[in-house]
């Protein structure tokens, strides 16, 4: 949980649902959400998920790998999405522990506010634009400078505009 601000926090865990004729719960994806504290029950005011059971993000181990600013409206979440082939399970037999393969690896990035809630506004990864780019090109951090993106992992350093995520410029650290 991250402080919105003193009635309000963002959520970022791992979506749950029990597993059908199973006594446990599974993961179905990366979860955040917005609640609002004003009353005596937390109410959820927005939330999104990424991706299927496999996805992860460093954000739930590591709090520095979160970027939020409340006057700008941004929110940046690194993760790997895992997609799970329905088509291997035609007849509706996918066991409740199957995991997604990973098909994608960056940073998702999100408006933020009371009014509008989550909203995406794009996706930035360090490989191409499908699959996923070598591990020490995984996006582990974000943070921005002026009107620019930094998405950052051992292997690069990439720039986007934050005004509309265009690529600006990217830097190998080899």
């Amino acid at each position: 949980m991250h402080p919105y601000e003193e009635n309000h926090l963002i959520g970022v865990g791992k979506e749950t649902a029990e597993a059908e004729s199973e006594d446990f719960v599974v993961s179905r994806g990366q979860n955040l959400h917005l609640r609002s504290l004003e009353r005596e029950e937390p109410t959820q005011m927005s939330n999104a998920t990424i991706g299927d059971r496999g996805t992860d993000s460093p954000v739930l181990g590591d709090h520095k790998a979160f970027l939020f600013d409340k006057e700008r409206h941004l929110l940046v979440i690194p993760a790997t999405v895992g997609k799970i082939d329905q088509s291997q399970y035609p007849h509706g037999g996918m066991p409740s522990w199957t995991y997604g393969t990973p098909i994608w690896q960056g940073a998702y990035v999100y408006n933020i506010s009371l009014t509008d809630g989550l909203v995406l506004r794009g996706k930035i990864t360090h490989g191409q634009d499908t699959g996923l780019p070598p591990y020490e090109l995984y996006v582990s951090r974000a943070l921005y400078m002026g009107d620019v993106l930094y998405t950052i992992w051992q292997g690069k350093i990439k720039l986007n505009s934050l005004a509309d995520l265009a690529f600006l410029k990217e830097v190998s650290l080899d």
